[in-house]
């Protein structure tokens, strides 16, 4: 049912145990955490489609994720799901912060516009089962009892990275172009992500990738066709959300707190500013009728 919450979903049921593993491979996935709203997880998934399909938006742009398709989501990164298919279904390996992180001190891996711009590849036969057995592979390393057991991990983390880049450049004919506005929006969603706790100014940002207000804010709607305002606010509001559902230890102060608003009554001015509701409605979920 559209609008549903989808309750006890593997991805927040197994949060402890992602951040106590640091890799967690888990199959037979038929949905998104919730329909309907950005979802924003802390931690970098890639989803193997075996069927079925899902279609919705990911940082406000149209995706579609069909089966024999890989799609990477980066961490905090929004993805919303609008229609999924009653057949659909698909693998999640699901990373955690600090293993991402050691990932990337041992491989440097830096996210590729590419990625951020068009995250799903379709796949071949071969290049699929390729990547049934690499995530089979990282299932099995996962489970295993052993202290080289994250020195193994990050040495098959590092081939999938690649074969991701290479099926993405085997891929490219239907893949966005190397263009600077393209560029930008990537380099403009990284600081994002970074920053938003301590600005929430399109100046800030301009300001950090070398352009006026006015020409970078002119550059930003002219590709999306919505301002850069707007973007800002909607991955701030996206990360509220996010917290509102699945973080209930959480008060909605701490949460204000976490998101860099200086106290809970200027969070809830912008909350409401932004959708139309309170924090404290939304968690109840008031938003679903």
């Amino acid at each position: 049912m559209l609008g549903n919450r989808k309750k006890n979903h593997p991805i927040e049921r197994m949060a402890d145990e992602i951040e106590k593993r640091g890799l967690v491979v888990i199959e037979n996935v038929e949905s998104m955490p919730v329909d309907n709203e950005p979802y924003a997880s802390p931690h970098l998934v890639i989803g193997l489609c075996h069927r079925g399909s899902m279609i919705g938006k990911y940082d406000m742009r149209e995706i579609e994720f069909h089966s024999r398709e890989v799609v990477a989501i980066y961490p905090n990164h929004a993805i919303t799901s609008e229609l999924t298919s009653y057949d659909f279904q698909t693998t999640l390996l699901v990373i955690s912060t600090n293993f991402f992180e050691r990932f990337r001190q041992d491989y440097p891996f830096r996210v590729h516009f590419e990625t951020q711009m068009d995250p799903s590849t379709r796949l071949n036969d071969e290049q699929y089962e390729c990547l049934v057995n690499v995530f089979n592979t990282l299932r099995m390393l996962s489970n295993i009892d052993d202290p080289a057991r994250t020195d193994l991990l990050v040495t098959e983390m590092h081939v999938l990275s690649k074969l991701l880049l290479l099926y993405k450049k085997q891929n490219k004919g239907s893949s966005p172009k190397n263009t600077s506005a393209n560029q930008l929006m990537a380099r403009f969603y990284d600081a994002v992500v970074q920053n938003f706790r301590t600005s929430r100014e399109v100046g800030f940002y301009a300001d950090m990738l070398g352009l006026s207000p006015k020409y970078f804010g002119t550059i930003i709607r002219k590709e999306t066709g919505v301002g850069a305002v707007e973007w800002i606010s909607r991955y701030v509001v996206t990360q509220a959300k996010t917290l509102l559902r699945s973080r209930r230890d959480l008060t909605i102060q701490q949460i204000s707190s976490d998101l860099g608003f200086q106290n809970q009554t200027i969070f809830s001015h912008y909350f409401r500013n932004h959708t139309g509701m309170s924090p404290k409605d939304y968690r109840r979920g008031n938003w679903m009728k």
